[in-house]
Parts: C-alpha cells; sequence; structure tokens
C-alpha cells in the first residue's frame, strides 16, 4: 500500500487512540445496568439505616430484600429493552415504562413477603420511601447520563467498511442520513479499488491489510462487509481474512434489503431471514391484548347489564321493530363478523349495507336513538362482541362493508385501508378520541381517521389502551361528531 495511505492511517491512530479510553456503546448498557442495581440496593440501605439505625438483626433481611428488588428490576429493564442505547439516549420517552417496571415489581414483593408472612419484618415507610426514591433516582440517572455522555458526544462507534462499490456506497449514504448519533465512519477500504463507486463521498483508505492495521491502531467497534450478498464466495474471503480482528464483523444488507430497513434477523429452522413485516400482536402482546378485553370487557358487561335492559325497554317503547341491529363488518383478517348495536333508526329505515352514513339532522333516527348515539351506548352491546373475542375494547372501529367516503368505497380512497384490519377492531379507539368519529363525506376524514389507527397498530401497548379508554369518557361527554 502507498506511503499516504499508510501515513494516513497512522494519522487517524493518534487522534481515535485519545479516544480508546472513552465508553463505548458496547459498555454503556452494562454499566447503565450496574448502575441501576447499585442505586436500588443502595437506596434502601440508607433509608434503612438513617430511619431505623444501625439494626444487626434487622440488616440481613432489608439488604436482601433490596437485592432481589434491583435483580428483578434490572432483570426486567433487560427484557424491556431499557437498556438499548437508543432508548438510554432518550429517557423522557421510557418514563412511563421505568416506573410502570417498578411498580410491577414492588407490588409483587409486597405479594410474595406478604403470602411468607414475612411483611411484619418491614417498615412500610422504608418499604415505600425506598420504592418511591430508587424510582425517582432511576429515571434522573437516566436524564444525566444522556447528557452528560450521548448529548455532549462522549460516547462513539467507530464503524470500518469494507466495500466501495455501490453497496457501500448506498449503505453508507444510509448511514450517515439515519444513523445514530454515536455513529462515526472511521474508514472505507476495499482492495477492488477500479469497482468504486462514482457516487462514494468518502476517501478509501486502502486495502484488506491496511484496514486490519487501522482496526488496530484505532480500536474501531465494528466491520461492516457492504458487498452483494449473491458475492458469496467473496464474502467468505473477507470474513477468513478478519477473524484476526477482536472486533464485532457484520454482513450489510443487500441492495434489495435497503429499501426495507429497518428489519430484524430471525431465524426458521436452520435459515436465517430478514424480517421485512410482522404481525402486529404476537407473543406476549397477544395474551395480554386478550386478558385486558376479557378483563374490561367482562366487567364493563356485567356493570352495564341493567343499563343495556332499561335502554332495550325503551327503544320497544320508542318505535317498532327489533331492539338489535346486526350488520356484517370486517373484523380482524378481514373475517366478516356480525356487529351488535342497539337499533338507532326507525325499523324501515334500516341501511344494512350502509350505502347512506348517518349524518347530521337525519331523519331516519328515532328520537331515543338520538340520545344513543350522542352518548355512544349505542356500542353498549359490541361488549358481547368483545367476550366472543371477534372485537377489542380499543382498536380500529369496524366500517361496514359497503361504506363509503363521498361516492367512493372506502378501501379506493386509502390504499392502506386493509392494513387496520391487522388487529381486533375495538369498541373505541385512537382516531375517535381524537375527534375523527362520525360522518366521513370526504376523502381527508377518512385518510385522517386511518391514519390514526395505523399509528395506534404500530404503538400499541397496555398504557396506549388505558390512555384511550380514558379519554372516551370525556368525548362521550362532549359528544364531538355524534350523530
Amino acid at each position: 500500500m502507498s506511503t499516504s495511505h499508510e501515513s494516513m492511517a497512522r494519522g487517524m491512530g493518534r487522534v481515535v487512540q485519545k479516544r480508546s479510553q472513552l465508553l463505548t456503546p458496547e459498555t454503556v448498557p452494562a454499566l447503565i445496568g450496574l448502575l441501576d442495581f447499585l442505586i436500588i440496593v443502595a437506596t434502601g440501605l440508607i433509608i434503612f439505616w438513617f430511619y431505623l439505625g444501625w439494626r444487626p438483626d434487622k440488616f440481613l433481611a432489608y439488604c436482601a430484600t433490596s437485592t432481589v428488588a434491583a435483580v428483578l428490576i434490572v432483570q426486567s429493564f433487560y427484557v424491556a429493552q431499557l437498556y438499548r442505547l437508543d432508548v438510554i439516549a432518550s429517557p423522557f420517552s421510557q418514563a412511563k415504562k421505568i416506573v410502570l417496571i417498578c411498580s410491577i415489581v414492588f407490588m409483587c414483593l409486597v405479594t410474595f413477603l406478604f403470602a411468607l408472612k414475612h411483611s411484619e419484618q418491614l417498615s412500610r415507610v422504608w418499604f415505600f420511601s425506598w420504592f418511591l426514591t430508587s424510582t425517582g433516582l432511576l429515571g434522573l440517572t437516566r436524564i444525566v447520563l444522556a447528557s452528560l455522555l450521548i448529548s455532549a458526544g462522549k460516547i462513539r462507534h467507530k464503524v470500518v467498511m469494507v466495500g466501495a462499490g455501490k453497496q457501500g456506497e448506498r449503505l453508507l449514504r444510509h448511514l450517515l442520513l439515519t444513523g445514530d448519533r454515536w455513529v462515526e465512519i472511521d474508514g472505507v477500504f476495499d482492495d477492488r479499488t477500479g469497482r468504486r463507486s462514482p457516487d462514494l463521498d468518502h476517501p478509501v483508505l486502502g486495502d484488506l491489510d491496511d484496514l486490519i492495521a487501522h482496526v488496530r491502531q484505532n480500536h474501531s467497534n465494528e466491520v461492516i462487509i457492504a458487498l452483494p450478498w449473491s458475492a458469496d464466495t467473496r464474502i467468505r474471503e473477507v470474513l477468513n481474512r478478519l477473524t484476526v480482528l477482536p472486533v464485532r464483523v457484520s454482513l450489510g444488507p443487500d441492495l434489495a434489503a435497503l429499501n426495507f430497513l429497518p428489519s430484524k434477523m430471525h431465524r426458521c429452522g436452520v435459515v436465517t431471514l430478514l424480517e421485512i413485516l410482522r404481525e402486529p400482536l404476537s407473543g406476549w402482546r397477544y395474551f395480554i391484548k386478550l386478558i385486558e378485553d376479557w378483563v374490561f370487557g367482562g366487567l364493563l358487561f356485567l356493570l352495564a347489564l341493567p343499563l343495556m335492559l332499561v335502554t332495550a325497554l325503551l327503544i320497544k317503547l320508542d318505535s317498532r321493530g327489533p331492539v338489535l341491529f346486526q350488520q356484517q363488518r370486517y373484523g380482524f383478517n378481514n373475517q366478516l363478523i356480525t356487529v351488535l348495536k342497539f337499533r338507532t333508526m326507525h325499523a324501515d329505515c334500516i341501511d344494512v349495507d350502509a350505502t347512506k352514513l348517518a349524518c347530521r339532522n337525519d331523519t331516519r333516527i328515532t328520537r331515543v336513538g338520538s340520545i344513543l348515539r350522542r352518548t355512544s351506548l349505542d356500542e353498549l352491546p359490541q361488549l358481547w362482541n368483545v367476550i366472543k373475542g371477534e372485537m377489542s375494547m380499543v382498536g380500529p372501529r369496524p366500517h361496514a362493508l359497503q361504506a363509503k367516503a363521498g361516492d367512493k368505497l372506502y378501501s379506493d380512497v386509502v390504499a392502506e385501508y386493509a392494513a387496520r384490519h391487522n388487529v381486533k377492531p375495538g369498541i373505541t379507539g385512537w382516531a375517535q378520541v381524537n375527534g375523527w368519529r362520525g360522518e366521513t363525506d370526504t376523502d381527508d376524514k377518512l385518510i385522517r381517521r386511518v391514519e390514526h389507527d395505523l399509528y395506534y397498530i404500530e404503538n400499541w401497548g397496555v398504557l396506549f389502551d388505558l390512555k384511550i379508554l380514558l379519554l372516551t369518557f370525556g368525548e362521550v361527554v362532549r359528544g364531538r361528531n355524534a350523530y
């Protein structure tokens, strides 16, 4: 290799040598996990010391309780991916998770101690003071660390790339545009200089021999092989050469896969695959959502049963016809379900196909029906759909098969409309509590509703559902767009 390349590598080595002692993206999560453990244990023991004084006969019980809680919380944080660097860099967005996990762990600890009849050995003042103080310190520490380490640029993940062709150029551009702030391109290397992409805005520092020397000198954190996946022989050759380096070596995505980032790798049998799309609610998320629906749906059904009986009687007294209105709508995975509602229109005006949606001052609506629609009480029978497993308490509202925005079917207005059916429909939803309910006489109203539905699917969480349920009561009182 030329002397200029060697001198450049040595020059960069001197610059990065000063950085080699800094914290890295690999060490910071582990250190924060250790710090979380120490905070929980130390907080418990310090409060024990100041509140109870030095009590050797009690110290072991308090120390063991603090340690068990610390282990459970740190492990739960790890499972919840709170030790990912991008999560640590946004401490405020994770505050709810931190409080929720700490609350659950402490509640489980109280239950466990009570079951073993050991709760009397611990001071209640100490226990709750320890819970509140340690939870607050965990959140505060993350805010301080995010400011001192990440925002201040004290952490660097130095990446070296193999491949200066079109593959490397596209990947490099993607990293620079969308990469995390701590990612630093530490050099591009390729021993096939004739294949360099003319759009590559980064100097090529040498071949594989120069790369090995560069990584050893500059303490780079990762080597990315940016070669087409079809060049398997070449990739194997490069991997064999790089086995001498004590760094992570990764295979960059193919050009086609770059269009689908971010994606995850997973295994199907012995084959590793690139995951492009996945089911919105799977694994533990599916069961949590199911339990949530059973608990809230069953409880509300029992509480609302007297009200539903009175409503049924009023409907019968107000107008002739059935009490319930049944309509075929799309449910999960575009499967047809029969949605139940209290009848709100005169029997001879019922529009099963919903070719004409209800509008303000609609003469088809009965006197009782007007009140039911304004208060959303006409939706109460759908609690039975929830109990049957056809609907959820929270989710995109199910629409009639022939529902239209103006004179166009919903699916003709929004290309992603069917994506709403990737989860069960709900009695209430994110669109409804944001005012996007009622008549959809324009394309924009439907588009906004679908946008909110898709946002909900992508960001589902138990706390999100609870927020929507609470906001729903406010919407019922306001009666916005309900007619």
